[in-house]
This record gives structure tokens, sequence and C-alpha cells, in this order.
């Protein structure tokens, strides 16, 4: 690696200035992360948004700077909802989708203007009543779908295509007083550019038998391949953003044309959007040697990483700041217990005091990490201005995390 000794230099005064794991942001990965997907898919489908699922990773100087690159919020909760609002967002940007939001929270989106999307029936009696208590007009909402696509990619989230309780959301909300169905999302478990087509064209057919004068906005939903291995399982080459787009794309255009009065297409990128934007730095704490095994104690924690999911093939950058024991290692931190390794065969050498920096740990990281053993770890970048470190969120204290039980 080149200047290895200058990039350990550098990371060992963040770590005495911040703690010995913390994240870093890279705000130009972000920036073209959103150019990727606005040019795969708006020069085929010009009328295309993009809406960033806050769940992925509610950072707020995340969400603020896609806000600023003209990305939609999308919020699955009320939690979100406050989020937004407290960084003053587009309020008729933001998507309101998920299958656990208050009625105060629908109401707020629904009156702003923004999208709602009902996800259950209980969402659609919610959204009833309260187009009913209203007299200021008619308010669009949207109806998230699912259906069977194959083995056992079923996904649970919406109203399956078919069934009594579809049929009852779709003529409640045409017979309500107060609300239209103005378009359709699908989400379903696969990364699989076949699965896009597929959700493409479920939800086009689906729109021509429930919204007579056309669709104002089919919603793809996420899942695009975020880069980290274990995330796309099935054989041959993962596919890029571009071949999503045009799988997506060439269905929408069969049918509706690129003229302006066609849908408009939602896509929701999140871990494609933010995993290759923030990195995990960790200093080896102690290097433990015994018959046929090398372990590496290190800072930081597979909580940093991947919380729900374990994955282990994160890419791992090594710093050296010297000589040290040849490998392989095992890289664990907190108990070093097997099922909290980080990394399982990194290639040596490795000493105490050598850094590890763990790419693509962006999405679903932050968002779902609970304190085990430690509070939460700093996020720093670097200012594009000056070249100096910031403190995006300081490192967490006891204080913090056990702030209120006493």
């Amino acid at each position: 690696m080149s200047d290895e000794g200058g990039r350990w230099a550098e990371f060992d005064y963040l770590a005495r200035e911040f703690g010995d794991s913390f994240y870093i942001l890279d705000d130009d990965v972000l920036s073209a992360n959103v150019v990727e997907f606005r040019s795969a898919f708006g020069s085929r489908y010009p009328a295309t948004d993009i809406a960033y699922p806050y769940k992925a990773n509610h950072l707020p100087d995340i969400c603020r700077t896609l806000a600023r690159l003209g990305v939609r919020a999308e919020v699955g909760s009320d939690m979100d909802l406050w989020l937004a609002q407290r960084l003053d967002v587009d309020r008729t940007g933001i998507i309101s989708n998920g299958p656990n939001r208050s009625p105060a929270s629908l109401e707020q989106v629904m009156r702003d203007g923004g999208t709602v999307i009902a996800d259950s029936l209980r969402d659609v009696r919610i959204l009833q009543e309260l187009a009913r208590s209203t007299a200021s007009g008619e308010f669009p909402v949207g109806l998230r779908i699912n259906f069977p696509l194959g083995g056992n990619a079923h996904p649970r989230l919406g109203l399956q295509v078919g069934s009594a309780q579809f049929d009852e959301a779709v003529v409640g909300i045409r017979r309500s007083t107060g609300l239209r169905l103005a378009g359709l999302h699908c989400h379903v478990p696969s990364h699989s550019v076949e699965s896009f087509a597929e959700r493409t064209r479920v939800l086009i057919r689906v729109a021509d038998q429930t919204i007579p004068d056309g669709p104002e906005y089919l919603d793809i939903g996420g899942g695009f391949y975020g880069g980290v291995p274990s995330v796309y399982p099935e054989p041959g080459p993962a596919p890029t953003i571009s071949d999503y787009a045009e799988a997506v794309c060439d269905q929408l255009i069969a049918r509706y044309g690129t003229e302006p009065s066609g849908p408009r297409l939602i896509v929701e990128p999140g871990t494609a959007m933010v995993a290759s934007a923030m990195s995990l730095v960790t200093r080896v704490v102690s290097i433990k040697t015994v018959p046929g095994r090398n372990f590496a104690n290190v800072a930081g924690s597979i909580l940093d990483t991947s919380p729900n999911t374990r994955r282990i093939d994160f890419p791992v950058d090594v710093i050296r700041r010297g000589d040290g024991v040849p490998g392989p290692f095992e890289v664990g931190g907190s108990t070093l217990m097997p099922d909290e390794f980080m990394s399982i065969g990194l290639p040596g050498p490795l000493a105490e005091g050598d850094f590890l920096v763990f790419g693509r740990v962006g999405a679903y990281s932050i968002s779902m990490v609970a304190p085990f053993l430690r509070p939460d770890v700093a996020v720093l970048k670097r200012s594009t201005a000056s070249g100096d470190w910031l403190q995006v969120r300081r490192a967490g204290t006891p204080e913090d995390v056990f702030a209120g039980m006493f």
C-alpha cells in the first residue's frame, strides 16, 4: 500500500482524538452514487425520482446531503418522519411507506402534500377516516402490493395481488370520498435483475386493472446490489445499476413510452446508495496465537459493520506501522466469540496498533447497532473546503447508554 506510514499516522491521530474505532463518511462517494442512479434510470426514463429509505442509514448528515442533491426522503416510521421534518426537507417529496406508522404520522404527510402508501387494510381504514374528517379536497394515496416471486421470495410487505384483502383495499379507496388511488409500490426480497423486471411487469399489469385513468407513479422499491458479495449469492457476475435500469425502464417504455404523460418511476436505493460511502476504521488491540490459529482482537465489533446479518466478507484494508505476526488471522472484537468474527483468513502480517479499514459498511449498520460493551463510535468526514476532519457524530458515552435508567 502506498504511503502506509502516512495513513497510519493520520489514523493514529484520529484515534487519539475520537476513539480507537470510528466511521469515515465520504461525501464524494455518496454524490457519485446519486449521479450513477440518475444517469442510469433518468437517461432511459426521464420521469424518474430517486428516494432514499432513511432506515438504511439515518445519519442526519447523509440524509441532509441526499436532500440537497434532489433525492426524496422515504420514511418508514414516525421517527424517520421526525428526522425528515427536523432536517427541513421538501415535505411534498416525502414518501411515507411501512407497516407500522401512527395515524398522526400518516395525517401529517397527507396534509403536507407528500406521498402516503398504504401497507395494509389498517392503513386504508386510517386514511379513510382522515379523509372523512377533512374537507380539503381529494388525497392521492398509494397501495403497496406483493406477489410470489419464485422459490422462497414471497414478500410480506403490502397486500397480495388477487387476495380478498387486496380487493377490499382497492374497492375501499375507490369508494372513499376524499381518497384517490394514485400509484402502486412493490418491494420483493431479491437482488436479481429479473426480479426487478418482474416486479415492474406486475406493477404495470395491476395498475392497468385498478387505476383506469393510469397511475401517477409506480414505485419499484429497493434491493439493488450494493457491492457486498454475500448480498448477491446468485451465480454469474453481479449486476450493475445500468443493468437494473435497463430491465425496469424497458418495461415502462413498452407500456407508456417516454412522454411526460406517463407515470413517474420511483426507485428506492438503500444499500446501493450508502454502503460504499462509509468505512469503519478500527485499531488492532492485541494479537493472540494458539497452535494453528492467529487471532486479532480489534477495538471495533461486528455490530459496527453488520449487526443484523453478521456478514464477514466486507473488503478489508490493513494499515500497518511496521512488521508483525504472519497470518492468516481471524479478526473479532468485544468477546472474540466465533459469531462475532469480522473477518476470517485475513492475510498478515499484523501487529498491535495496526488499523483495519472495513469498507462498504454504510448500510444497515449505524441505524441498527445497539451498544454492547461500549457506546457508539464517532463518525468523521473530511471537509471538501479545508481538508480538515469534521466530526459528523460524536462518540457515545456511558451516560448516553444509560440515560433514563437511574
